[in-house]
This record gives structure tokens, C-alpha cells and sequence, in this order.
């Protein structure tokens, strides 16, 4: 991380005093710099420094500043991030993580999962040696349910899926601003906030469902959706008088909308992206091999 908070890729500066994530904290909105960000990654890290490589490590799943700090020093710490439900001992019963990360009141605190559900001290599942764990790893659920089986998305899969995702976005012009608004467990938000990270992005956390209204107003160089809602938030612009103008200029800013993963957008929809000058992405399909289940 550190090494994107002072350049970019194409050599432009991204100062540490920079805003990196916003994040509504009622009544209003605050946001992170890089370099306080970085300083919760840093305090994140040394909190895990007792664990061992490869263990996994559960964090809520709903979007938050705290959370995606979290993440991010999770994987850097060459362990494997588990996005949660609401419900932190629900899931600590289904033995999928070694220990929990308390984000209450940004207390940095880890709890160990009880020794009947736990997976062996190493961090590896009891059916599972923990050689086959990939160090900074996260874990996707397979397909759009929560419910759907979670697997292992190993750290050179992910760079793989952004590297991907990069050239069929393109070059920018500048500072990419996204709006993370969906568990870091769905594979493609996973991508996009990853590539976010990489280009040095501004992030802004949308609770789930809002996306489309915070956008109204940040502007984002990027949306992420399925097909039904980026075909009815086109819908809803382009129904307007001056629709094609009322769209260019409520997302003039915006490069590209990708399309959640495993799923298609019709024709229709994306030729009215593409008519205002927004590219459509496909976000890379992921979590399909099957030694990386858990």
C-alpha cells in the first residue's frame, strides 16, 4: 500500500495527507488520508502479528472505512481475509475462520474461535495442510448468495482478475473515484476495490443499496452493478428531459460501469452506456477452481 501512496502509475503525485476513503459518519460524511489509513493498517498489523501465515481471519462483511482498513491489513500481513455476515457468531460456528476482528468502536482486538469449530493452530482447516493456504489470500462466495460456497481466492489470482479489469477500463486521465457499496465477499466488488487500492483511488463507502444516490452527488469514475440496476439507473436519467444530457453530466466523470460477476447485460443497456462514452466491463469471473474451495 505504502508505495501507492506516493505515486501513481504514471508518475502523477498522490500525497499521504491525500483523502482515501469517505465514509458517512452521521450526521455527515468524514474521510481517511493515506497516511491515516496506513497508520490503522500499521496498528491492524501488529494486532496480527501473533497469528500465522495462512490463518484466516473474519471481518465484517458490510461496507465501512474500519473494515476495508482491516482488510487490507489482513492480506499485507500474508494472511487470508474472510468477510463475514452481520451475525459474528453465526459464522464462527461454521469453522470457516481461525479468529475475528472486532471493529466495535475501532478496538483492535482479535477473538479466537472456540477450539470445536477452530481450524488447527497453524491456521490451516484440520482437512487442509496449511502449505496449500496462499499468504494474503481473501475469501469470495461462489455466486451471488450468501449462501453460496465460499472458496479461497489466492493473492496471484487477484492481481491476475485487476491486471484483467485494468486494460478493459484503460488509461485515465484522473484520480479514479469508486464507491464500494457491497461485501468484499461478492468477487467482483472484491476486484474493483483491489484495483481501486492499486490506482491509488479515491473510495467512498455507499451502505448496500445506495449506491446509485451517493454516485448522484461523488461522481465516481467507476459503478459497479448488476445488469436489472444498470439498466434502470440509465433508465432513470435518460427518461428525464435532455436525458442524454442530464446522464453525460451527472456522470461525467464516470469511465466505466462493470457488471457483477457471472452475470451478462443486455445489448440495450450497453449501447446506452457506450453512447454517453461509458465503456461496460465484465467483472472477472472468479472462485471456480476447485482445489481452492475451503
Amino acid at each position: 500500500m505504502g508505495r501507492h501512496m506516493e505515486t501513481r502509475k504514471d508518475n502523477r503525485k498522490v500525497l499521504a495527507e491525500d483523502p482515501f476513503i469517505f465514509y458517512p459518519q452521521p450526521p455527515d460524511w468524514r474521510w481517511l488520508s493515506f497516511a491515516e489509513a496506513a497508520e490503522g493498517v500499521e496498528t491492524w498489523r501488529a494486532s496480527l502479528s501473533g497469528l500465522a501465515a495462512g490463518a484466516r481471519v473474519g471481518i465484517a462483511g458490510s461496507p465501512s472505512g474500519a473494515a476495508l482498513v482491516a482488510d487490507i491489513a489482513v492480506r499485507a500481513s500474508g494472511l487470508v481475509a474472510v468477510p463475514l455476515a452481520d451475525s459474528e457468531i453465526e459464522m464462527s460456528d461454521s469453522g470457516c475462520v481461525d479468529c475475528i476482528l472486532d471493529l466495535e468502536a475501532y478496538e483492535l482486538r482479535t477473538f479466537p474461535v472456540p477450539p470445536a469449530t477452530a481450524g488447527t493452530a497453524n491456521g490451516a482447516s484440520p482437512q487442509r495442510p496449511a502449505s496449500s493456504w496462499s499468504n494474503g489470500g481473501c475469501v469470495v462466495w461462489r455466486g451471488a448468495a450468501r449462501d453460496c460456497a465460499p472458496v479461497l481466492l489466492r493473492r496471484e489470482r487477484l492481481e491476475s482478475a485487476v491486471e484483467r479489469m485494468g486494460r478493459d477500463i484503460g488509461v485515465l486521465r484522473e484520480r479514479p473515484i469508486v464507491v464500494h457499496g457491497r461485501s468484499l465477499g461478492d468477487a467482483g466488488e472484491r476486484v474493483v476495490v483491489e484495483w481501486a487500492i492499486h490506482e491509488a483511488a479515491a473510495i467512498v463507502i455507499a451502505a448496500p443499496g445506495t449506491e446509485m444516490s451517493v454516485a448522484g452527488w461523488v461522481r465516481p469514475t467507476l459503478l459497479q452493478g448488476s445488469p436489472a440496476e444498470l439498466g434502470e439507473w440509465i433508465r432513470s436519467c435518460t427518461a428525464e428531459r435532455h436525458g442524454k444530457l442530464v446522464l453525460e453530466r451527472r456522470f461525467r466523470r464516470l469511465a466505466a460501469v462493470v457488471v457483477l460477476a457471472d452475470e451478462t447485460v443486455d445489448e440495450e443497456t450497453s449501447r446506452q452506456w457506450q453512447e454517453v462514452g461509458v465503456r461496460v466491463v465484465n467483472a472477472p469471473t472468479l472462485g471456480s477452481a476447485g482445489d481452492d474451495r475451503l
